[in-house]
């Protein structure tokens, strides 16, 4: 007679379970690190032939880099500021953190 469940069946099921069980604290974990990491950005230029204007703005439509057409056909590298999505390290909150004798918690 066949089983009702395969052993893989039953393994994948308890790693299921036992996910869910754990959930709370890995989601309390990532909110731990997200207070330790401070989103910031960071204007840059260089010399690119990418479309730097924000669609639908006018500048946008008087681009050739901003359209498939002008890229090919007239598009010339310029010097063009982008701005850059970063991350920086609370480093005052993870020093307090670390210095914190529950820090091993």
């Amino acid at each position: 007679q066949r089983p009702l469940l395969s052993f893989n069946s039953i393994q994948n099921y308890l790693f299921s379970i036992d996910a869910m069980i754990h959930l709370p604290v890995v989601e309390e974990c990532f909110q731990e690190l997200n207070t330790l990491i401070r989103p910031a950005s960071k204007k840059i230029q260089l010399v690119s032939d990418e479309c730097s204007e924000t669609f639908p703005s006018p500048a946008f439509f008087d681009d050739p880099c901003c359209s498939d057409a002008g890229k090919s056909a007239c598009c010339v590298p310029s010097l063009t500021t982008f701005t850059v999505s970063s991350a920086k390290l609370n480093t005052k909150m993870i020093e307090d953190k670390c210095n914190n004798p529950s820090c091993g918690d």
